[in-house]
């Protein structure tokens, strides 16, 4: 009696750790590996549209008459750079280093479709620089840097930051912080702050004209979302695809009828 009442028992028992030690051994957590560098559209949108960015940086010159703006457009005084394009950078890297430094299961997508949005607003911005060459309201006939001031449509510091500041907001409120908390509503509103004190500080600065900066500021946050929205769906589908792998699965299970175990296949 007592071996017939204990087996039932261990064999639950049993069935449970093996249950408990095979659901750590498989959890769902996609890692980097060689095919993260190709797959997932990264082959156009990081490497062949960084490659254009800065070719076009580099080598392309815009035209000597504006194209869709008049020429007329110039002679403000110049007001400086209240945030210069290094500490541009520095906060878009930074945004990156911290998708990749917190653990969580939608990083590396979430790192991935960061870097798509940013390259891409990036491409698309030294093209309608280099293509339309509007003057910048400094713009000077006598300029030396007349290069520089022929690149006003569209503003980069809009466009740049606001792939970054959505893309985070998005990641931020939807994947690290859902419930809603002081951590979260400061993170949105210092987002918040960059993504429409930086555009406005080139218009203060006289480097930019109010259009220059709506349409960086609606091209940097239309390709954010599109990317987020894309690499999320990506791992939701990566993941259910795995569960449904993990489901159907041979498993051990508590016989009661005759003490001891059964294997059962999950289908």
């Amino acid at each position: 009696m007592f071996r017939s009442f204990v087996a039932p028992i261990a064999a639950i028992v049993l069935c449970l750790g093996l249950s408990e030690r095979a659901g750590h051994a498989e959890p769902f957590s996609p890692s980097v590996d060689a095919e993260y560098f190709w797959d997932g559209g990264v082959i156009p949108f990081v490497y062949a549209t960084g490659a254009l960015a800065l070719g076009l940086r580099l080598f392309a010159e815009p035209p000597d008459t504006p194209v869709l703006f008049p020429e007329s457009e110039g002679g403000e005084a110049d007001g400086g750079d209240t945030v210069p394009e290094f500490a541009v950078a520095m906060y878009s890297v930074g945004f990156a280093g911290l998708i990749a430094a917190i653990p969580h299961e939608e990083r590396w997508h979430h790192f991935k479709g960061y870097g798509q949005a940013l390259v891409t607003t990036i491409a698309i911005t030294e093209v309608a620089k280099n293509s339309i060459g509007r003057r910048r309201p400094i713009y000077q006939e006598s300029t030396d840097d007349d290069l520089y001031t022929r690149r006003s449509f569209f503003s980069g510091h809009a466009s740049i930051t606001a792939a970054g500041t959505v893309y985070m907001g998005l990641y931020l409120s939807r994947n690290l912080l859902p419930r809603p908390s002081i951590l979260k509503t400061a993170s949105v509103l210092a987002l918040g702050g960059l993504l429409v004190g930086v555009p406005y500080s080139r218009i203060v600065d006289n480097r930019h004209h109010p259009s220059d900066i709506i349409t960086g500021a609606a091209v940097g946050s239309a390709l954010a979302t599109v990317f987020y929205v894309y690499q999320e769906g990506r791992f939701q589908d990566e993941k259910e695809s795995f569960m449904h792998k993990k489901r159907h699965r041979l498993q051990l299970v508590p016989n009661l009828r005759n003490p001891g175990l059964a294997l059962v296949g999950r289908w």
